[in-house]
């Protein structure tokens, strides 16, 4: 450093006192845009220790993404070249003299996410729709965790996990992509780096956290590869335990309040006009077989749908018509929607796909498709 400093001195003025004030600002210069681990108290004047000091010495060119804790007690930044979004990760305890470098997380930082207890912070890093996520502890000052990764992130309420998409290169969608794959949606354990495939995408659509609820719901998108609509849908996870989050189909407050729970029978077939593969022998041999759909499974006589999914959409009597050629009127529904119920870690775990999905009108009458023909069901 001192080198540099010297072969930069102006010589042409005589006072000492000149050299010196000339020195000084050298040495200032000198330390810009680069964000590294010698520059970081040339930059930040280290005297103050409260919140808004460390704001006030935050403002500078060189430092952005400054993002302070939910308890107010740290602040991340990145030091470095701000119009690039690059630069290095630091972290400021309110009430310390000076901030903290991490280790190896110095690269082209987009994002920074704070958990909601303060103790982990995701940085997001990429120039693609492919990201790098790293976990950063701020209690050790030290990353613990780093994985690949294309949607959200989003924390739990306990902080112990995050939400994201995730590429599954094993399925290609129908239309080609920037990616190689499609998108899963993922759970990553911040401790134990599991990463939990909590819904598959196939080639038809993919998944894209958007909000973990105070409640532990995880609302999140589907994206359809052949342009039909975005939907809005409902993950539900119990508590974390030891071990990963068990699927519920309820709020903890509340885990049997879903119209369609309950043991249900097969009554009668209703026609529509789509073509099924199943024999009219077949179809009066599901009539007078129970379903029971709870939090935990679907049991039919021909399987069970262990620890379901399940996605509930809005129909309109267009959507009705388009999946099933028949119009609100032949159910006798007088209402503008219904909910469709899809399981949506489905995988072919029942005959026909019985309980793989139902259709319940606002009168709480239950309807459900098996191997193409639909059915109503009673208690």
């Amino acid at each position: 450093m001192s080198r540099k400093v010297k072969s930069r001195r102006v010589i042409t003025f005589s006072l000492v006192l000149v050299s010196i004030i000339l020195l000084s600002g050298l040495v200032a210069c000198s330390s810009g845009g680069t964000g590294t681990e010698e520059t970081v108290q040339d930059q930040v004047d280290s005297t103050g220790n409260t919140l808004s000091d460390i704001k006030t010495k935050l403002n500078k060119a060189n430092i952005y993404g400054a993002t302070v804790s939910p308890d107010n007690g740290f602040v991340a930044y990145i030091q470095g070249n701000s119009e690039l979004w690059e630069g290095q990760l630091y972290l400021w305890q309110v009430g310390s003299s000076e901030p903290k470098l991490i280790p190896r997380v110095n690269d082209r930082i987009c994002k920074l996410l704070w958990s909601p207890n303060s103790s982990y912070l995701f940085v997001d890093i990429g120039t693609s729709v492919q990201r790098e996520g790293i976990i950063v502890s701020a209690r050790e000052d030290k990353s613990i965790g780093d994985f690949g990764y294309t949607g959200g992130p989003c924390w739990s309420p306990d902080s112990k996990w995050v939400a994201v998409g995730m590429v599954n290169s094993s399925i290609q969608p129908v239309t080609p992509t920037e990616l190689n794959g499609v998108q899963d949606l993922v759970l990553y354990n911040i401790q134990t780096k599991e990463k939990k495939v909590i819904v598959k995408a196939t080639s038809e659509y993919d998944f894209v956290p958007r909000e973990w609820l105070a409640n532990g719901n995880l609302e999140y998108d589907k994206y359809y590869y052949r342009g039909q609509a975005m939907e809005k849908l409902i993950y539900s996870a119990k508590p974390d335990t030891a071990s990963a989050p068990e699927v519920s189909n309820a709020s903890a407050s509340a885990p049997a309040t879903r119209a369609y729970f309950g043991i249900w029978i097969i009554k009668k077939e209703i026609p529509t006009p789509n073509v099924t593969c199943l024999s009219q022998e077949q179809i009066d041999g599901y009539l007078g077989q129970e379903i029971a759909v709870n939090d935990k499974q679907v049991v039919t006589s021909k399987g069970t749908i262990k620890n379901p999914v399940y996605q509930e959409n809005i129909w309109t009597n267009t959507d009705l018509y388009n999946n099933w050629r028949m119009q609100f009127s032949s159910l006798g529904v007088t209402d503008d929607t219904v909910t469709e119920i899809e399981i949506a870690n489905y995988q072919n775990d029942t005959e026909n796909g019985i309980g793989s999905g139902f259709i319940l009108t606002n009168d709480k009458r239950l309807y459900t498709n098996i191997g193409g023909v639909l059915f109503e069901l009673g208690k």
